[in-house]
């Protein structure tokens, strides 16, 4: 050991360990509640405005009685069903038990993804009949329809039951 540092260490002793750690840990701490990937990111407001433009979307079609989809490439017309409160009960367990058992213990996307096209299918099935058929929208019908399609008129549906068809109904 030079002398310079025998000099420095008399006169700055070094602080112990359990001091230093007891410095260093708020700091960390700190650095923690800082960084919050929750935070508000750039695309927060793109998807806020997105978000306001869907509702408006939903809320236009919702109050709509028929509603056309590709079915394998073809126009299919299908008439919204009203559903019955017991339905409407049904409806949110579903989505309950979508959000407990599959969305919030999946890392998986895909995992997630099969959960909400299921818990949609049987949202559509409760909603949609098949005009020609007079049945309700099949598993066929409802895998071979464009997925944005379908749920945005399964999301107009759900607003439209829960709003209630005084809303502007006459």
């Amino acid at each position: 050991m030079s002398s310079e540092s025998k000099e420095f260490d008399e006169v700055f002793k070094p602080a112990d360990k359990k001091a230093t750690q007891e410095l260093i840990k708020p700091a960390e701490e700190q650095q923690l509640q800082t960084f919050n990937p929750q935070t508000e990111s750039n695309f927060d407001s793109y998807f806020e405005g997105v978000n306001k433009q869907y509702l408006m979307d939903i809320s236009r079609i919702g109050f709509k009685n028929d509603y056309d989809l590709e079915v394998n490439d073809k126009k299919v017309n299908f008439r919204r069903r009203k559903l019955s409160v017991n339905e409407l009960k049904l409806i949110e367990q579903k989505q309950k038990e979508y959000n407990e058992n599959i969305k919030s213990k999946s890392d998986n996307t895909l995992f997630e993804a099969e959960g909400l096209a299921k818990l949609y299918l049987e949202y559509a099935q409760m909603f949609l009949i098949n005009s020609k058929t007079n049945e309700r929208i099949t598993l066929d019908e409802f895998v071979n329809t464009p997925w944005e399609d379908t749920r945005t008129i399964i999301d107009a549906c759900l607003w439209r039951t829960i709003r209630g068809t005084s809303a502007g109904l006459g």
